[in-house]
């Protein structure tokens, strides 16, 4: 997860997803929701496949729109809650190892009863949440604003502070930190 949308989760999540690979433990990285992304277009689960051939990469929900995703549910006609993703999510393939990426930051309402991503996490009884926050001028304000909110979830969390820059297919490149 992260502070905001656009900070780099996609990126720390296939090097994530690398890491552990190469460990030899059986990987799959999964986009819960995602938006701004029409059917025919790559998403994020494609720039982490593209990254990791071997590794099964895949989105649950998908909308077109790039908004919120209560907006772009509502949009397409749809409704999101949380049994939903869990139900989606309940139904892979057993591995080793799964990177889950939500969309936005850990904040963004999943339901009509204002359910987030740190509601989802802790259902869905993730084992550790890694928060993404870009190295930018007000990156202490939001890892501190980041840290509050997950402290005393019950869920152990690092934050990491990443750097990006122009990035090739494959999710290489020069600039990045974390």
């Amino acid at each position: 997860t992260a502070n905001d949308t656009g900070v780099g989760k996609t990126w720390v999540a296939a090097q994530m997803v690398r890491n552990f690979r190469e460990k030899g433990l059986k990987v799959s990285y999964v986009k819960v929701l995602e938006t701004g992304v029409f059917p025919e277009e790559s998403g994020d689960a494609d720039f982490v496949k593209a990254g990791n051939p071997d590794v099964s990469c895949e989105t649950l929900v998908r909308f077109s729109e790039p908004l919120a995703p209560l907006v772009a549910a509502r949009l397409a006609g749809q409704t999101l809650n949380l049994a939903q993703l869990l139900e989606r999510l309940a139904g892979l393939d057993d591995v080793d190892v799964r990177i889950i990426e939500g969309a936005g930051g850990v904040a963004v309402p999943l339901g009509e009863g204002g359910y987030d991503w740190l509601d989802f996490a802790k259902a869905a009884g993730v084992d550790s949440i890694v928060a993404v926050v870009e190295d930018r001028l007000g990156a202490i304000n939001q890892a501190r604003l980041l840290e509050r909110y997950l402290l005393g979830c019950g869920i152990s969390f690092e934050l990491r502070l990443n750097s990006f820059g122009e990035v090739d297919a494959a999710g290489h490149g020069a600039n990045h930190e974390w």
